[in-house]
C-alpha cells in the first residue's frame, strides 16, 4: 500500500505542475520555487498576466508600439505545443482544480497566506545567487538578509518581517540570468514551448532550470516521498490562488493563444525588469514630508 501511496503523491506533484502552464500566466505570478517538478513558467509560476507596463506617460498617444514579432518565430512547435496544452488541460480540469476547490475552502485565509510566505521564502534561496552571477551585489546582500530575517523572525518564513523592514521580495533565476548576460539579445523573443506537466516555458529558460532545480532545498531530502509530500503542498497551495483566474481562461476565445501571450508578456516583463536593474540597494529611504511650511523654511536654513 506505501508503493502505491507514493507514486500517487509523485504522479500528483507532476500534474500539478500544470498550473504554471495554463492558469499562472493568467495571474500575476509569484515566482515558483526551482524544481525538477517545477513550472518551466515562473510566473510566476511566476502569476501571475503581468504585462509590461508603458513608462511613458497615459497622455502619450504619440508613441510608437514596437511591431510584434512574427507567430512562427515565438512558437515554432505549435503543433507539439498544442498537443502537449490539451494533455496538460485534461490533467488539471479531472485531477488538480478539484483537489485546489476542496483546498481553498477548508483553508483559511491566514493559513493559506502564511504557506505562500513560506515557499516564497524558499524561494529566495534560487535569487540569491543568481544576484551573484548578475554581479548585482547590492541585491545579492539584501536577499540574503531578506531570506536571514524571514527564516527566523519571521518563523521559518509563515511571515514575511523582512519587507516591513524595507527588503521587499526580489526574485531572479537562472533564465533571467541568461537573458541578462545576453545583453540586448536578452530581450529577442525566444521559441516557446509546452511541456508535458511542466506547462508554459521558452528554450532559453527550460535550459535554465536545471541550474535553478538546484538550490530548491527539498530535492536533498531523503526518503524522497517527505519531499513529494511538501511539493504537492505547494502546487495545491499555488493552484488555489490561481482559481481566480480560471474564468479568464476558460471565456478566451482560443485558451492555447490566451496563455501563450500572457505568459510571454509575462517573461518578457520579467526579463526587462532584470536586465535594467543596476547595482543598488532595491529599498530606499526618503526624507519626511515637513508638517508645514515653516519647519520646511527652517530645514533649509
Amino acid at each position: 500500500m506505501l508503493f502505491y501511496r507514493y507514486a500517487f503523491v509523485f504522479l500528483f506533484d507532476l500534474i500539478a505542475c500544470f498550473s504554471f502552464g495554463s492558469v499562472s500566466e493568467a495571474a500575476e505570478a509569484n515566482q515558483s520555487p526551482p524544481s525538477v517538478h517545477n513550472s518551466a513558467a515562473t510566473v510566476t509560476t511566476q502569476v501571475n498576466a503581468k504585462t509590461a507596463q508603458p513608462d511613458n506617460d497615459i497622455n502619450d498617444t504619440e508613441t510608437e508600439l514596437p511591431a510584434a514579432p512574427p507567430m512562427q518565430n515565438v512558437d515554432p512547435y505549435e503543433k507539439f505545443n498544442r498537443a502537449m496544452f490539451t494533455f496538460n488541460d485534461y490533467l488539471d480540469r479531472w485531477i488538480l482544480r478539484p483537489v485546489a476547490v476542496g483546498y481553498d475552502k477548508v483553508t483559511p485565509t491566514p493559513i493559506h497566506k502564511g504557506i505562500t510566505n513560506f515557499f516564497d521564502n524558499l524561494d529566495t534561496l534560487t535569487t540569491i545567487p543568481n544576484d551573484l552571477l548578475q554581479g548585482k551585489t547590492a541585491y545579492f546582500t539584501a536577499d540574503t538578509w531578506r531570506f536571514i530575517i524571514n527564516s527566523t523572525l519571521g518563523i521559518g518564513g509563515l511571515f514575511d518581517i523582512a519587507t516591513r523592514f524595507g527588503l521587499p521580495k526580489h526574485h531572479e533565476d537562472f533564465g533571467l540570468t541568461l537573458a541578462y548576460w545576453s545583453g540586448s539579445n536578452g530581450l529577442k523573443p525566444q521559441p516557446y514551448l509546452v511541456l508535458p506537466f511542466l506547462g508554459s516555458t521558452t528554450t532559453r529558460d527550460a535550459f535554465g532550470k536545471i541550474p535553478d532545480a538546484a538550490t530548491w532545498p527539498f530535492n536533498y531530502i531523503y526518503p524522497q516521498y517527505y519531499s513529494l509530500g511538501i511539493e504537492g503542498i505547494y502546487y495545491v497551495n499555488l493552484r488555489a490562488s490561481l482559481l481566480p483566474a480560471d474564468k479568464l481562461v476558460k471565456e478566451a476565445f482560443d485558451p492555447y493563444i490566451f496563455v501563450r501571450s500572457a505568459y510571454l508578456q509575462s517573461r518578457n516583463h520579467q526579463i526587462e525588469k532584470s536586465s535594467h536593474e543596476t547595482n543598488f540597494p532595491p529599498y530606499t529611504t526618503e526624507k519626511e514630508t515637513p508638517l508645514n511650511p515653516d519647519e520646511a523654511a527652517g530645514n533649509e536654513l
